[in-house]
C-alpha cells in the first residue's frame, strides 16, 4: 500500500466526522490515527476532541456534541494532524502499564489499542495481497507478545480476536480482488 492510501483511510477518518457533533468511537478513530489529537475533559457523556502542537500547546479544541464540532475539527487535523506509526501504537500499548487506571479501564484500552493496531496494520497491505508484508507482520506478532506479556490472558484473547477480524480482511480484499 502506497502511503497516499494510507494517508487516504486516515483521512476517511477525519472526514467522517461530518460537520457537526460527533461521538466517541469517531473520536477514538481520530485519536488511534494521529498522535497529536486527545480525548480531554472526558464526562462519560460528553468530552472534548482537542489537537495540539507537537510541543503540547493547544491548536483546537471542542466538545463532542458542539453544532459545528466535526468541521472545525477536520479543518485542523486536516492541516496539523501528525500521522501515528504502527511503531507509536506498539509504544502506547507498552505505556499503558504506566497510566493510572482502573484494571477495567486498562483492559478496555488495551483492547481498543489493539484493535486500531490490527487496522492500521490492514491499511499498509498492499492491494491484492492477502499476506502481511515483513514490517506489518513483525509489528503484529510484537502486539501479541506485548500483550500477553504486559496484560495476561485477557489480552491474549483481545489478540486473538483482532487477529482473526485481521484475516478475514485480509480473506475479504483479496477475494475482492479476485
Amino acid at each position: 500500500m502506497t502511503s497516499t492510501q494510507t494517508d487516504n483511510t486516515e483521512m476517511r477518518c477525519v472526514a467522517a466526522l461530518g460537520d457537526g457533533a460527533f461521538t466517541r468511537e469517531q473520536a477514538e478513530n481520530i485519536t488511534a490515527a494521529f498522535s497529536n489529537v486527545f480525548i480531554e475533559d472526558d464526562q462519560d457523556s460528553h468530552f472534548r476532541l482537542v489537537v495540539r502542537e507537537p510541543s503540547g500547546s493547544l491548536i483546537w479544541r471542542t466538545f463532542s456534541f458542539e453544532h459545528d464540532a466535526g468541521y472545525w475539527l477536520r479543518k485542523y487535523i486536516n492541516s496539523r494532524g501528525v500521522r501515528q506509526s504502527l511503531k507509536d501504537q506498539l509504544t502506547a500499548l507498552t505505556d499503558l502499564n504506566d497510566v493510572p487506571m482502573t484494571l477495567t479501564q486498562r483492559r478496555e484500552l488495551m483492547a481498543h489499542i489493539v484493535s486500531n493496531l490490527a487496522e492500521s496494520v490492514a491499511r499498509r497491505v498492499p492491494v491484492n495481497h492477502v499476506v502481511l508484508p515483513a514490517e506489518e507482520s513483525q509489528v503484529w506478532e510484537e502486539t501479541g507478545r506485548i500483550a500477553l506479556a504486559h496484560f495476561g490472558l485477557q489480552s491474549e484473547k483481545a489478540w486473538l480476536k483482532a487477529s482473526q477480524w485481521l484475516t478475514a480482511e485480509l480473506e475479504q480484499g483479496g477475494n475482492e480482488q479476485a
